[in-house]
């Protein structure tokens, strides 16, 4: 319970009165069953303490608990009449022990946190889910009979399962459960789209041939390509001429094996010299030889 601290304001300002309205009348738009998970859901967070300066001005006689004379006071003080305000105290005794306790008032308050109670809902619906992202009908019978135990309903896993596929998703449970209005989507959905990797660009210094390969297709070879092709297949099969060149080659002798047959010298005589006429044919031949 919240306590009071000396000194302490005892008059709402106009901020909380309208807050207080508010939260009033959302209050009463809400079922039984979602009133009893907003009491479950108070019960086990820690931002309820937000609520405590409100509460400690309503307990005027700061006896931890607010007594429907109190809450009527509150009630007119945001501006209700008379028969409205008693009917609005009533409602709030969600025990009908009359009075009305920290825990009740904070869960009527808490659907006006906004993003914060979409949060402390969704944290209840991973608890059940777990990772999967729906719940079964099994799994959801025992929030039914842990929220029964606070008030009770006549809701059916029906009532949320609202399309009918015999799962509740995380959609058809906040729709429910949370703020009216609010379209919460598909928390797989929304996880899925943030971690979606950017689209792949394709590299502009790839090569066409490169880019034809990563779409699936075939490119004709360019003109530098087919010349590097012809190359190697001209180097693998010899051609006719170059057949011939090598033939011819090979039939020829080298300039130092051609020798030239002397003639006979007679004895007692000395060899005649070789005319310069006769050796420049000799020379003449060589070279047509070599030049073959």
């Amino acid at each position: 319970q919240p306590c009071l601290a000396a000194g302490y304001d005892l008059e709402l300002s106009h901020p909380e009165k309208s807050w207080l309205r508010k939260s009033v009348m959302e209050w009463f738009k809400r079922s039984p069953c979602r009133q009893a998970m907003c009491t479950k859901m108070a019960a086990t967070c820690n931002v309820v303490d937000r609520f405590s300066q409100a509460y400690l001005k309503i307990d005027r006689d700061i006896n931890g608990q607010l007594e429907k004379n109190e809450v009527l006071g509150a009630m007119l003080m945001c501006g209700y009449d008379k028969d409205t305000a008693r009917k609005l105290t009533e409602d709030l005794d969600v025990n009908g022990d009359g009075t009305i306790h920290f825990l009740e008032f904070s869960a009527m308050c808490l659907p006006s946190l906004d993003e914060e109670f979409d949060e402390l809902l969704a944290q209840e619906f991973r608890a059940i889910a777990k990772t999967r992202g729906f719940i079964t009908q099994i799994e959801m019978a025992p929030l039914f009979q842990e929220l029964r135990q606070i008030d009770k309903f006549d809701t059916k896993f029906a009532d949320l399962d609202l399309n009918k596929d015999g799962k509740v998703d995380f959609k058809e449970f906040c729709s429910y459960f949370g703020r009216p209005g609010v379209d919460y989507g598909g928390e797989e959905e929304a996880k899925a789209e943030k971690e979606e990797p950017a689209p792949r660009q394709p590299a502009t210094s790839a090569s066409p041939k490169a880019a034809a390969k990563e779409a699936g297709k075939s490119v004709p070879a360019t003109p530098k390509g087919a010349a590097k092709k012809a190359a190697k297949a001209k180097a693998r099969k010899p051609s006719k001429e170059g057949a011939t060149a090598d033939a011819v080659e090979a039939t020829t002798p080298k300039r130092d094996e051609v020798k030239v047959k002397a003639a006979p010298v007679k004895k007692g005589e000395e060899p005649a010299e070789e005319s310069g006429e006769k050796r420049e044919e000799i020379t003449m031949e060589m070279e047509d030889v070599t030049h073959v």
